[in-house]
């Protein structure tokens, strides 16, 4: 799962949800100490989801969905298009209207004074700065999301990977994703504790 999921899978909390959410650049918050123990277990959290996201059946039928990319890249394709799923289906997984939880989310990072690691919280201002979870109600928003993450795939380890093409997938068999989200999304959410909680806004 891309960002959005892992902020609507935390509690309230704005630090646990800021460690949800930026786990991947505070990868041992135990190094941190004078981070609080909500973040700590926000990367807990992080962490489960994406556990328990790899070893789920429906998001193995859709990476099999996506056929424009090798097998090896449709994981991280799933990822994003799965943000954008969540996105699309909001009325029918939160309390919270769409855009009052992304206004909250942001009135609470754009506060946050926690002592983040450089890296985090340059991931966090960019985050804040560009509204990136409300773009990805859109298909072109989720797109430009691909596009910068194959480019830093790119810059990082040479390889192109067009992950934009996953969509043209999406828009072949929309049911067939949809389907799969369906059956995925309320384990992981009952998985981690939080099926009820994205109304916490």
């Amino acid at each position: 799962m891309n960002w959005l999921a892992h902020v609507v899978l935390s509690p309230p909390d704005p630090a646990f949800r800021l460690g949800n959410l930026l786990a991947d650049a505070v990868r041992r918050p135990e190094r941190h100490p004078d981070l609080p123990d909500a973040f700590a277990r926000g990367v807990r959290r992080h962490r489960a989801i994406d556990a328990f996201t790899e070893r789920h059946p429906a998001v193995r039928e859709s990476r099999a969905r996506i056929v424009s990319l090798r097998p090896r890249y449709a994981g991280i394709a799933v990822d994003f298009l799965y943000d954008h799923l969540l996105a699309t289906s909001w009325e029918r997984r939160c309390h919270t209207p769409f855009d009052a939880f992304c206004d909250t989310f942001l009135a609470d990072a754009r506060a946050c004074a926690l002592p983040l690691p450089d890296a985090a919280r340059g991931m966090l201002d960019w985050i804040c700065a560009t509204d990136v979870l409300r773009s990805y109600r859109r298909e072109e928003g989720i797109a430009e999301a691909m596009g910068r993450f194959a480019g830093r795939m790119e810059r990082r380890l040479g390889v192109a990977v067009p992950l934009e093409r996953a969509l043209d997938d999406l828009r072949a068999d929309r049911a067939g994703f949809d389907a799969d989200f369906d059956a995925f999304w309320p384990e992981l959410a009952a998985h981690v504790g939080e099926e009820f909680r994205a109304d916490g806004a």
